[in-house]
């Protein structure tokens, strides 16, 4: 099995310019990778995001045990894995090196590549660069699947989606006021869990269950939104105290609160 490994020019991943919150304050050569909302992606840089996809399932197509491939990493969240973190107090702390992990396995594959955030607060629909059929990709030269749209569940049947009521994604978008009100983690991560998991029964299909989620392409821009608030209540509490995470509550990471 393949192995990530770091290299001196390691990436700190931030979501806007200027927040201070994202990561641990630590120095790293290299740089700084922004992520924006979808609506705001440049053409070039959606070419970036689905050839880092497509390049992450190509691995997992090859060896699917490969832990820089799709399939593995989407595997951590659900099947064959389980580790996901819901209905707990890390909940919020947990995804977040699981969505970095799956931004630098892209990055591995395009540097310039970065994971954007699907603010469905706002844009109550999935965004379309999810849902095209196909795509002209400048590596084959020819017209292909859009990788963003579907991939196989643990290496079987491609996911699948049935989105809900526009009205419905409304509300659910309108609860985050909720989480963005919160004085304390501990009330914060209930307040964020509750519409983010009101999202995936929208989205429908796959998306429904934690078992299958992470190997939908929407999920990670669901989840890298889910960062954007969290990082910034981070910096609307800056005094906030730390709350206590058991360190096993964040396997397979190895990381902790700090």
């Amino acid at each position: 099995m393949a192995t990530q490994t770091e290299s001196p020019n390691a990436s700190v991943t931030v979501l806007a310019h200027g927040r201070r919150s994202f990561v641990a304050k630590k120095n790293f050569a290299g740089k700084v990778t922004v992520r924006k909302d979808v609506r705001e992606m440049q053409p070039q840089e959606i070419v970036d995001f689905r050839l880092a996809v497509a390049g992450m399932s190509a691995i997992s197509a090859q060896v699917p045990g490969d832990n820089r491939g799709f399939q593995y990493i989407a595997g951590i969240h659900g099947i064959p894995q389980f580790h996901c973190a819901h209905g707990i107090r890390a909940f919020a702390l947990w995804h977040r090196p699981y969505v970095q992990m799956f931004e630098q396995a892209m990055q591995d594959i395009v540097p310039t590549a970065y994971l954007p955030y699907w603010n469905w607060s706002e844009q109550f629909e999935i965004p379309h660069i999810f849902t095209e059929k196909t795509w002209h990709n400048p590596k084959t030269g020819k017209t292909d699947p859009n990788p963003l749209l579907a991939q196989p569940m643990h290496g079987g049947a491609p996911t699948t989606r049935k989105p809900g009521p526009t009205a419905k994604l409304q509300r659910i978008g309108a609860k985050l006021a909720e989480a963005r009100m919160a004085t304390t983690y501990d009330n914060l991560h209930p307040d964020l869990e509750g519409p983010h998991n009101g999202l995936h029964l929208w989205v429908g299909g796959d998306m429904q269950s934690t078992d299958t989620a992470a190997y939908d392409p929407v999920f990670w821009a669901h989840h890298s939104f889910v960062e954007y608030v969290f990082c910034d209540w981070q910096d609307a509490h800056p005094g906030a105290h730390q709350p206590k995470i058991s360190a096993s509550d964040f396997v397979p990471f190895g990381v902790t609160v700090d």
